[in-house]
């Protein structure tokens, strides 16, 4: 499509916005859309894909002055291929706030809805209906519930009072486009912990609940109990929230940025500020000795048939990399043993190397985190990467809550699996 062709697409959306007397557009923290066309009570939309070389998933817009009405929203096909590599609807429908982010529903929570009949899924891959409330003057839909900077202020706010004794934050860098991306030191911060771990999310931008799980491990440092006395007596914990913070801000897809994403920036030079960061902190921190555990935090493709075979996107599952690929599945063992959060993780759900897509084709991009660090401390004890799904995992919907108790059950696996290592 050449300029003036675009020029007319962002021209006949905004007529159509004016004569319905709505708006939709991205003026909302990290938004992500493209207005086609508006037609009636029927909006057509696509993610903008920016740097992406292919397609994703991620989108997020608000609509304003819709109150009392009921309209369908409707994403374009970018893609001339099967519903499923066009996805951009969940397994829940949209995340919804009509509060401007300061909570968020699944849109099937409220809105009836056709469902697939075997999973209980939202039917339609690209495509929901939202009821507006006769007073709703602002509402915000995202293919996501976001995480934001906003998110990671308020979490360490609720605990100054431990600033300076249980944790520390600061500025790991400056980003390409000079931001701050946020770094902390959680747990034992004196020096002389007997564990080092490195947590780390959002090497792709867009996967936002992967840091809700993040934060529960962390959360679970504060805790009045025996496993938060353990984690504050043993374990420092340096943490990267958000590993490519202008794509968290700008509201990116990150997966497959060109000319490659934070991800696979782990090569022989890496050119992300965040990346170089990453590798200059640890190698200083582990001058005296490899870290305990390296563990990033993902989320995988937005929709799966999750009852088939390596169709995994519906529930939550580790990324198997073949040197450990068996210590790995022994943590997963361990974590499905202790696991008190309800989220029906199982061992058997570990993506071992060679199945699936997991195989060395997948890394032609360039090298990941936890590749990264075993080239470089090969006698770590764990080196391991979570995928955590959007919205489900199988028949059970997720909200913030739930991963968040999903880290703590990260965090008492660690406990027990650490203890065994040690021995």
């Amino acid at each position: 499509m050449n300029m003036t062709k675009i020029a007319l697409c962002f021209a006949l959306a905004a007529v159509g916005a004016e004569l319905h007397g709505f708006t939709v557009d991205a003026k909302m923290p990290a938004g992500n859309i493209v207005v086609e066309s508006i037609d009636g009570d029927v909006v057509k939309l696509r993610k903008d894909l920016r740097d992406t070389a292919g397609h994703w998933i991620y989108w997020a817009f608000r609509v304003k002055g819709a109150a009392g009405r009921t309209l369908t929203f409707k994403f374009s096909h970018p893609l001339k291929t099967g519903q499923g590599d066009n996805a951009a609807v969940g397994s829940r429908g949209a995340a919804v706030s009509v509060d401007r982010g300061g909570t968020w529903i699944w849109s099937d929570d409220v809105v009836s809805t056709p469902f697939e009949e075997k999973t209980l899924d939202h039917a339609s891959w690209n495509s929901f209906t939202w009821k507006f409330a006769p007073d709703a003057d602002e509402v915000w839909f995202s293919q996501t519930i976001p995480y934001t900077q906003n998110d990671w202020e308020s979490f360490v706010a609720s605990h100054a009072a431990d600033y300076g004794r249980v944790f520390t934050t600061n500025t790991l860098c400056l980003s390409r486009k000079g931001r701050a991306v946020e770094c902390g030191r959680f747990g034992r911060i004196d020096g002389k912990a007997r564990h080092k771990m490195l947590l780390t999310s959002r090497h792709h931008c867009a996967e936002t609940t992967a840091t809700f799980v993040l934060e529960g491990i962390l959360e679970t440092v504060f805790a009045d109990d025996d496993l938060g006395k353990w984690l504050r007596e043993n374990m420092e914990i340096r943490v990267v929230p958000f590993a490519d913070k202008d794509g968290v801000v700008d509201g990116d897809q990150g997966k497959y940025r060109k000319p490659h994403d934070h991800c696979r920036d782990y090569n022989e030079t890496s050119i992300y500020p965040e990346v170089r960061a990453i590798r200059d902190m640890m190698t200083e921190w582990t001058a005296d000795g490899s870290p305990s555990v390296v563990m990033d935090v993902h989320c995988p493709w937005l929709r799966g048939t999750w009852f088939q075979k390596d169709n995994a996107n519906e529930y939550i599952y580790t990324v198997g990399i073949e040197e450990v690929d068996a210590v790995q599945a022994r943590f997963c063992e361990v974590l499905e043993r202790v696991q008190r959060g309800g989220l029906g993780f199982l061992a058997s759900d570990h993506y071992s190397f060679g199945r699936g897509w997991n195989a060395a084709k997948n890394y032609t991009q360039g090298s990941t985190l936890t590749q990264w660090a075993l080239r470089t401390w090969p006698d770590t004890p764990l080196v391991i990467a979570f995928e955590i799904p959007f919205a489900n995992a199988r028949y059970l919907t997720l909200y913030p809550p739930k991963f968040r108790a999903f880290g703590r059950d990260i965090a008492a696996a660690l406990q027990e699996f650490l203890g065994q290592v040690s021995k």
